[in-house]
């Protein structure tokens, strides 16, 4: 600030001069208005309609005319407003009477006071996305790659033991040899492309869809009861064909199982200890889901899916007490249903006496055992196996006999090598998920594919009786294939948000 003083008569200047004129010093304020009380600043909009108060200018009400008319503008305004949530609780009346004005000086007036509209709702908005967070930008771990390059090989194995398997058989029938080699890949690819979308949505979007995915499921099991799309293929009216399309709805259940169970337990974490809260619902559901099943006598997908929901419960942290007792309940259910008719007895039983009925009821299991005999250590090679015309289901249920004669013990131990690095993978990363539900999802994928494998295998060499499960990614069995393929898409969406 520049200073003026006078020397010798003159008038000299030290500071910047603005514009040619000199800066005098400010005159000094008097002592009189010091103490005083700051003069209250006019209303901008005295005189336009606007009340006069001693309350804030964004919380003054603005009188409504009859013959008005709320703008769009005003409209918009307003329900900007409400959805970042400015209502009459505020003290205002910005979230209900914003639309009464059609001038702009009334506008400005009730918003002056809070933020533009249009960003206060898109905050809200990506408030309520963060707990929906985007595609994890960092590249996925190496249990993500792992993870697919086991499914790549054994569904890659599986095609090559399919059309070995079936292509003579299909040749002697009249048929064309690639007829279920064309279907198993045709269902391959689908997977692939099911688990590629699966694996690239986050977890959290499908969580969000639980409800209407295991309704979706429960109407598809009621499918096979309508008379002209139900079918039935061993035995077991589990199937529905509408057209070309054939398919098994149970496989889509347990992946909607799966979710329920996961989500209705990362809800009540808290309360694992109540049995009621937590264990009653997911059995509840999965009571349901297996009454159906077992309608359709379908009793290998009800043991797989009560297997499942235990070992989500059991990694959930359930109880040891109530754990082990549902698990005798539900066994002891099963036991009762199998023992409920002779042929059904008869068949599960006849695994503790192979000699006896090895040409009734135990010849399939005679004939895999004499197909594993033979591949003896290398095997015979790839589509020389010499059992495979007599074993029925030889490239279904069965293919884990071709499988040992064609490929020996090297490929057995490779192939079983397989599952147990998949299924190590697939606990690894449910340790390391960020979140609760995705630790109980990828420990349920992975329980899946394990038990569903251990059932198979042990069925073929005579040690359980035989349910009917197919071996996963191996076996041919398009619903199974495309239905444990989205499942692994679930596994890999966990282990990709592993770093996210």
């Amino acid at each position: 600030m520049a200073i003026a003083t006078a020397t010798n008569g003159n008038a000299k200047t030290s500071g910047p001069e603005k514009h040619g004129r000199v800066l005098s010093a400010p005159k000094p304020r008097p002592a009189s208005s010091r103490n005083s009380t700051p003069t209250r600043r006019t209303n901008p909009f005295r005189g336009k309609g606007v009340p006069q108060s001693s309350a804030p200018l964004h919380k003054r009400p603005i009188p409504r005319p009859d013959s008005a008319k709320p703008s769009r503008r005003s409209k918009r305004i307003g329900r900007g407003l409400r959805r970042a949530g400015f209502d009459e609780s505020d003290g205002s009346t910005i979230g209900s009477t914003i639309g009464s004005t059609t001038t702009s000086a009334n506008v400005i007036a009730a918003t002056s006071a809070h933020p533009a509209p249009r960003r206060l709702a898109k905050r809200a908005k990506a408030k309520r996305r963060q707990l929906i967070p985007d595609t994890p930008i960092a590249p996925p771990p190496a249990s993500f790659y792992l993870l697919g390059a086991l499914v790549a090989v054994l569904t890659m194995l599986g095609l090559v033991l399919v059309l070995s398997a079936s292509s003579i058989r299909e040749l002697h029938a009249g048929r064309s040899p690639w007829g279920p080699f064309s279907r198993q890949a045709g269902w391959a690819a689908l997977g692939a492309i099911s688990m590629i979308i699966i694996a690239r949505v986050p977890y959290l979007r499908w969580r969000s869809w639980v409800t209407p995915i295991l309704a979706l499921g429960m109407g598809l099991m009621l499918l096979p009861f309508v008379p002209g799309v139900g079918r039935s293929v061993g035995g077991a009216h589990a199937w529905v064909k509408i057209g070309p399309l054939s398919f098994q709805p149970s496989e889509f259940l347990k992946i909607a199982v799966l979710m329920y169970c996961a989500d209705l337990l990362t809800k009540r974490e808290r309360a694992m200890h109540v049995t009621r809260a937590t264990l009653g619902p997911c059995l509840l559901v999965v009571g349901v889901a297996c009454g159906a099943m077992l309608v359709q006598s379908d009793l290998g997908s009800g043991v797989v899916l009560c297997t499942i929901v235990l070992s989500i419960a059991f990694i959930g942290g359930t109880p040891v007490i109530p754990f082990l007792g549902v698990t005798g309940s539900l066994a002891v259910g099963g036991l009762g249903f199998v023992m409920s008719t002779p042929f059904r007895r008869d068949r599960w039983m006849a695994f503790l006496d192979l000699a006896s009925h090895r040409s009734t009821l135990n010849y399939q299991v005679t004939q895999g055992l004499v197909a594993i005999a033979d591949g003896r250590i290398a095997g015979v090679g790839i589509g020389n196996s010499h059992q495979k015309g007599w074993l029925p289901l030889s490239y279904s249920d069965f293919i884990f006999a071709v499988l040992a004669e064609e490929l020996g013990l090297i490929g057995v131990v490779a192939v079983l090598g397989c599952y147990v690095l998949f299924c190590f993978v697939g606990v690894q990363v449910a340790l390391r998920a960020k979140d609760r539900f995705g630790m109980l999802l990828a420990g349920g994928v992975a329980a899946w594919i394990g038990i569903q494998a251990i059932i198979n295998v042990a069925g073929v060499v005579g040690v359980m009786p035989l349910t009917g499960l197919t071996l996963p990614f191996v076996s041919s069995g398009g619903t199974s294939l495309f239905a444990t393929m989205s499942a692994v898409g679930l596994l890999l969406n966990v282990a990709r948000s592993e770093h996210a």
